[in-house]
């Protein structure tokens, strides 16, 4: 089972932002209970010129069946010029 949301939002006009989540529960046959994944982010993506925009992605995931990796960050951040 997979459950996923995202929601969208234009604050203010060269900014955009993204909230997302999600819950997946797997049953597998070697283990003795259902495991299940949760994660969540945001995205934030601002123009700051007429071709440069900036970038920012963030996603937090927990995962307790995996001891030793239960819980992940991962940071993206970026700079783009579009020609």
């Amino acid at each position: 089972q997979l459950y996923s949301g995202r929601l969208g939002l234009d604050p203010v006009g060269p900014l955009h932002i993204d909230f997302n989540g999600a819950i997946r529960r797997e049953d597998n046959p070697n283990a003795t209970t259902m495991q299940t994944s949760t994660w969540y982010g945001v995205d934030l993506d601002a123009s700051i010129a007429r071709a440069w925009f900036v970038s920012f992605s963030g996603l937090r995931q927990k995962d307790p069946a995996n001891p030793g990796t239960s819980t992940t960050t991962q940071l993206y951040g970026s700079v783009t010029w579009r020609f």
